[in-house]
């Protein structure tokens, strides 16, 4: 519930291997209502503690922000420009609403739309209501303003000024100190101390204000650049679990249980703590994990289920194209395909693509989404030369897209591609049974300036790789992960588990599947996958190719076995106009029934085969 400075906000609990999702209200109401009721005849506690998690929202989904400011006027009339300015401090009410003005108005907050959230709009600051600032420093305990006074701050601000918003971020002065929430007397330590752990943290109440609160004592948030930090980390763990309730990290086998993972883990389960440094998705404290930069500050990173890792990686800064209708467009089991020209404006032609992002309203008929090969969307990007394709297939991760709802899913290109380079965007699915409506389709681009196209050099370079893998007679279960190698480089996710945790190579959950939906890889058929690479690579970085099949057993069942029937690999240039280069190709690739031991490899429990991407290999015999 109290923030520790690395894991910056918390309350409540863990997820499995940094996945996140909505916490089991009724398991810890169970196991806690003792608690419960022995609070409900302790009016004092009950404030303090049970009433407002017992009724909070699980997420915010239309998040409203003010910032209330809270200092004591040495003279009447005194602003708090002026008041920090006699402290030496330059922190400006138009710098930070500006600071969170800006935030609110970017894609910074897109990846929640995932969790069902909607980027928050901000308000304003609110005028500081004089009363509500004597009534909250007269309750100081040990010269800290305790968080349930805080709380009252927010009520009473919203009560007299009329502020429309349910969320606030108070901003304390520098001369102020605070304490941080807790679950027992109001009478906690200051936080803002030398040596301080404790930086910032959000909190609740019932009928009250979410509410964040942002210390500018010189020991919490220095500068501007801190509390730029702290109020980004915040907000997102307001609207992701106001109350603790909402989008967490756990440890416990069936979710939060009281003690054993309620309370060891207060500090370490939120969104923004599971990347901050020291969170269970950055252990090795890697600041470029735990923030990036946004204009003049750095802010803080949060964790996104459907890319596996801490996001944005980008804040976007160009609108490349927004068309609506009602619906734009009526997918149906007969249309399948919705494409529309990117015209990258003039000065954007040489900016190098750091990443796309697609923005899509579903309008008066769902995504249904689901774990079939047609249950789901995908986008495509058409460059201009050659007709090359970049697929992001399952741009909805398996999950349904509701009636009005609003999403995004980023698009990862390979290095070196301009604004000049696209063609189009397609959205493409496959359905079969389902419709869906969409209302408003939008691509943002992140980019960054480009020199001029420089003529193709005399050793090609390559950015991505197609591999195509064929199966036999014995099919690759489910359950069962299949990684790809190439030495010098990241290992390729071919195949992830539906029954394993994620790890570095493979997204394993139960949602999971390849690029083309399929979560198993039946007898008979084949996969072909397009994989960027990290950096452009000489022909010369591709030596070999070796597969790796890792049995994952669901219950008692033993270990898979694989029949390989062909393989295929391509490497694809850097370069749009060049002609792709095929390094393999053995076996058959054709899916045509051949009866059992005519497999080229077969891969049991844990095992791996090579090929050359420079020589001959061998094709069998299969030895079933």
């Amino acid at each position: 519930m109290t923030e520790i400075h690395e894991l910056r906000s918390s309350f409540i609990g863990k997820v499995p291997q940094a996945t996140a999702c909505k916490s089991h209200s009724m398991t810890i109401f169970a196991l806690c209502l003792p608690v419960f009721l022995a609070l409900l005849l302790c009016p004092v506690a009950y404030a303090d503690f049970a009433s407002a998690p017992a009724t909070g929202a699980a997420i915010v989904t239309n998040g409203k922000f003010t910032n209330l400011y809270l200092f004591h006027q040495n003279v009447p009339g005194e602003t708090w420009d002026q008041h920090l300015a006699a402290l030496g401090r330059t922190e400006t009410r138009s710098a930070i609403d500006g600071f969170v003005g800006s935030l609110t108005a970017s894609s910074y907050f897109f990846p929640l739309t995932q969790y069902g959230i909607f980027p928050p709009t901000f308000i304003g600051g609110a005028p500081t209501v004089a009363s509500c600032v004597e009534a909250a420093l007269k309750d100081r305990v040990k010269g800290a303003i305790q968080w349930n006074t805080l709380r009252s701050f927010a009520a009473c601000q919203q009560s007299k000024d009329g502020m429309p918003s349910d969320q606030v971020n108070i901003l304390v002065s520098p001369d102020l100190n605070v304490a941080g929430p807790n679950f027992g007397p109001d009478s906690s330590p200051a936080l803002c101390m030398p040596g301080a752990s404790i930086s910032a943290y959000h909190a609740w109440g019932l009928g009250v204000p979410n509410f964040s609160v942002i210390p500018l004592n010189k020991f919490c948030n220095a500068n501007l650049s801190a509390v730029a930090e702290s109020i980004s980390h915040e907000m997102v763990e307001i609207l992701s679990d106001p109350a603790g309730f909402g989008y967490i990290h756990e440890t416990g086998p069936i979710g939060r249980t009281w003690p054993g993972d309620f309370i060891p883990d207060l500090g370490s389960g939120e969104l923004g703590d599971i990347c901050e440094n020291g969170g269970p998705k950055n252990p090795g404290k890697d600041e470029n994990i735990a923030t990036m930069p946004f204009g003049p500050f750095r802010v803080s990173r949060y964790w996104s289920n459907v890319d596996n890792s801490c996001q944005p990686d980008f804040i976007m800064n160009r609108t490349w194209f927004t068309a609506t209708g009602s619906p734009l467009v009526r997918f149906t089991g007969s249309v399948h395909d919705f494409s529309r020209p990117v015209a990258a404006p003039p000065a954007d032609a040489s900016a190098v693509i750091q990443q796309l992002m697609v923005l899509i309203t579903t309008g008066g008929d769902n995504l249904n989404g689901g774990n079939g090969p047609n249950d789901n969307a995908d986008a495509i990007i058409t460059l201009k030369q050659g007709g090359r394709t970049i697929t992001a297939h399952n741009i909805n991760a398996g999950r349904g897209w509701g009636n009005n709802e609003f999403h995004t899913a980023n698009l990862n290109l390979p290095p070196g591609i301009r604004g000049a380079d696209i063609a189009s965007l397609t959205i493409h699915t496959n359905f079969n049974g389902d419709n869906w409506n969409v209302n408003r389709l939008v691509l943002m681009a992140a980019v960054t300036p480009g020199p001029p196209p420089t003529p193709t050099p005399a050793t090609a370079t390559f950015n991505a790789i197609q591999i195509t893998v064929a199966t036999g007679h014995d099919n690759a279960r489910s359950d069962t992960e299949i990684q790809a190698s190439i030495p010098g480089l990241p290992s390729i996710c071919l195949k992830p588990s539906n029954n394993a945790n994620p790890n570095s190579t493979c997204n394993n959950n139960g949602h999971a599947a390849d690029q083309n939906g399929n979560q198993e890889w039946k007898e008979w058929t084949s996969s072909k996958q397009q994989f960027s690479l990290p950096s452009p690579q000489a022909r010369s970085a591709f030596s070999s190719l070796t597969i790796r099949l890792i049995t994952h057993n669901n219950g008692t069942e033993g270990d898979d076995n694989w029949d390989i029937q062909g393989v295929s690999v391509m490497i694809l240039p850097t370069n749009p106009s060049a002609p792709a280069v095929t390094l393999l190709t053995v076996g058959n690739l054709d899916n045509v029934h051949r009866g059992s031991k005519v497999c080229i490899r077969r891969l049991n429990g844990h095992g791996s085969t090579t090929f050359s991407l420079t020589g001959p290999n061998s094709t069998g015999p299969c030895n079933e």
